[in-house]
């Protein structure tokens, strides 16, 4: 009897974005030269490091149950490298906010504090929900600030 194996490598619906944007010499001020709209910003980015680090440790903490769906195992693949993407990003534009007297990280800091106690309290099955939930929550966030902050540049 004989079997054949296939070596094929099943891909990901979405590509990770190898991402290594310059942030060094970015003016105090950099959206838009307003201080405002620049602090926002600056903050909302403070969630993100220790969040996609949650969103990762909750998706691996029930990764062998997709083991037998190999599509699923890389689509969970994929978001991981994704999530790794992004937190180094966010955590080089928070050197360049340090230069400019901003302490992103003790912000980061809290973050992770909460979210380690909410992991800790729930059920990985829960803290999943939560990760799909709050990714869900930051798309449409994202959609609708780009929206927003394009059209009010446009009367500024």
């Amino acid at each position: 009897m004989t079997s054949t194996l296939s070596n094929s490598r099943i891909a990901a619906s979405f590509p990770v974005r190898r991402m290594d944007y310059k942030f060094e010499n970015m003016p105090r001020y950099w959206c838009n030269n307003d201080s405002a709209f620049t602090h926002y910003f600056t903050a909302l980015s403070t969630l993100f490091p220790e969040g996609e680090s949650y969103f990762v440790r909750s998706v691996r903490a029930l990764r062998h149950r997709a083991k037998i769906n190999s599509k699923l195992d890389r689509e969970i693949s994929s978001f991981i490298g994704q999530e790794a993407m992004h937190s180094k990003e966010h955590h080089a534009f928070h050197v360049s906010a340090q230069e400019h007297g901003l302490d992103p990280e003790s912000l980061e800091k809290v973050t992770g504090l909460i979210l380690k106690g909410v992991e800790k309290v729930f059920s990985k099955k829960w803290n999943l929900l939560v990760t799909v939930g709050l990714e869900h929550y930051t798309a449409v966030l994202v959609v609708t600030m780009m929206d927003w902050t394009n059209e009010i540049l446009l009367f500024i």
